[in-house]
């Protein structure tokens, strides 16, 4: 079975210049994700899609394999679906047939190989099509309606219940995607088929940068899970941690 990793990164980004190559913890977003692939037992190549010369050259300096996309992919309007496309096609116009793709998102910072391994290993055994990273979400949600008033989505605002006994939910990390590539050319979408989900169970990785002050909060969550749990146990209550 040939799985490949696809890691999509191109140079414009309007909410972080150049966000895909910057420092995060001492190395460039991208190097991380990179990394995390190389780890994995699955995982015949890692190639990283861009526009950038500067991206592929840190990409080929990390060991991945470089497919330069064209200028109709690389603007704001451009899918990450188109992207797995192109990449799908020239793989095959090169004489490479893949059975599984895997995204990565090189915007989570704190996505590890076991999260790569964890989702293949997950559609694999389900005998799914495709499976996305996810963490539970036990929070209360509201929808507000004009007219009758705000009311409870996934709970009864009348019954309240204690939010560790609501039934959970999941969020989407934006870190892991998994798909065959069957599956996906038939339905043209990264959630292809039937779907599995694959529960990191860590809400302090669920993190996704976008914005420059995002940025300023993963680093500081990333000095955070650097300590061990009894550390963590003697700081999170001591105030000067966070002066």
């Amino acid at each position: 079975m040939n799985i490949i990793t696809l890691i999509p990164a191109r140079v414009g980004s309007k909410g972080v210049p150049l966000k895909n190559i910057r420092s995060f913890d001492g190395r460039p977003l991208i190097c991380r994700a990179i990394d995390e692939s190389l780890k994995s037992p699955f995982i015949k190549d890692t190639y990283v899609s861009t526009d950038s010369d500067l991206i592929a050259s840190i990409a080929l300096q990390s060991h991945a394999k470089v497919i330069k996309r064209p200028d109709e992919l690389s603007s704001d309007t451009a899918t990450t679906n188109s992207v797995i496309e192109h990449t799908i096609k020239y793989l095959q116009d090169n004489k490479e047939n893949i059975d599984i793709l895997v995204l990565l998102q090189c915007t989570a910072p704190f996505l590890n190989v076991e999260d790569i391994n964890g989702c293949i290993q997950k559609m694999l055994d389900e005998n799914s099509d495709s499976c996305i990273a996810v963490t539970k979400f036990r929070h209360f949600l509201w929808n507000e309606d004009s007219e009758n008033g705000a009311s409870g989505i996934n709970h009864d605002g009348r019954i309240r219940k204690r939010r560790q006994d609501i039934k959970p939910q999941y969020i989407e990390l934006g870190s892991v995607y998994v798909m065959k590539v069957k599956s996906f050319l038939e339905d043209k979408t990264t959630f292809c088929g039937k779907v599995s989900l694959f529960d990191i169970n860590d809400e302090e990785r669920a993190f996704e940068i976008d914005t420059p002050n995002d940025f300023y909060l993963a680093e500081q969550q990333a000095k955070w899970l650097k300590f061990t749990n009894k550390e963590k146990e003697t700081y999170k209550n001591d105030s000067s941690f966070s002066k």
